[in-house]
């Protein structure tokens, strides 16, 4: 639970709210709870709880200080393979809902990229992708015919077919070259359900750089894999 003496809130110029509300559109949403006589306002963020916990410990914790002078503590859920923040707070419910336009409940209901933050500028573009692309984004390195791991590809997936049809067009727009998006239907593990999604790809060695060099990305496990492909870049056989 995020603890709160004195919330903080943003202007919406703020490139920081716009990269956490990226993330938070990717891996988190709102909702509230009516029980006792009460309603409970709840903003919250989740990840997996092997590869996302240091990302959760080291950059969420502290965007969610800077951002809104709030002290969130990272609680872990080893039961369903997660860690997760969550926030009680009315207000920042009330921001996020009201002020930036995120709805409450299912993110799936999300379509577009919330006007109030990419209208601000180029800048506040970039960093809403970046915290979209550091939720939803995966590395993996192809062989491609070759018996070393040579080829990069990111891949970003969700199930908003609007949301990601936009950041593909925002891409490219930024000079990035992106593939069609696709649809295809993946099965949950966690949840043995079977959805529809939509992805896109970031393709080869020049692609993938510029996206690197243009996103401003911060969760370590892109990072770290990233920079251990580029000192050990291997050559195609």
């Amino acid at each position: 639970m995020g603890k709160i003496k004195s919330l903080t809130l943003p202007p919406l110029s703020s490139p920081m709210l716009s990269y956490e509300t990226g993330f938070s559109i990717a891996d988190g949403g709102l909702y509230y709870r009516k029980r006792k006589g009460r309603t409970d306002y709840c903003v919250y963020y989740y990840g997996h709880i092997h590869d996302e916990i240091t990302y959760f410990e080291k950059v969420i914790v502290h965007l969610l200080k800077d951002l809104y002078g709030i002290s969130a503590r990272v609680t872990k859920r080893p039961e369903k393979g997660l860690c997760q923040i969550v926030i009680y707070s009315r207000e920042l419910f009330t921001f996020k809902h009201e002020v930036i336009g995120l709805p409450v409940g299912f993110r799936n209901k999300i379509e577009k990229m919330p006007a109030s933050l990419i209208s601000q500028g180029e800048e506040q573009l970039i960093e809403l992708i970046s915290g979209l692309f550091d939720g939803e984004a995966s590395l993996t390195f192809l062989k491609r015919g070759s018996p070393v791991r040579y080829y990069p590809r990111i891949k970003f997936e969700m199930s908003n077919k609007g949301l990601v049809y936009e950041v593909a067009l925002s891409l490219r727009n930024l000079g990035i070259n992106v593939t069609n998006v696709y649809e295809r239907e993946k099965f949950d593990e966690r949840t043995k359900h079977t959805y529809i999604t939509w992805y896109f790809n970031v393709n080869g060695k020049e692609n993938c750089g510029k996206l690197f060099n243009i996103l401003h990305l911060r969760n370590p496990k892109h990072i770290e894999k990233y920079k251990f492909w580029k000192q050990h870049e291997p050559q195609r056989r």
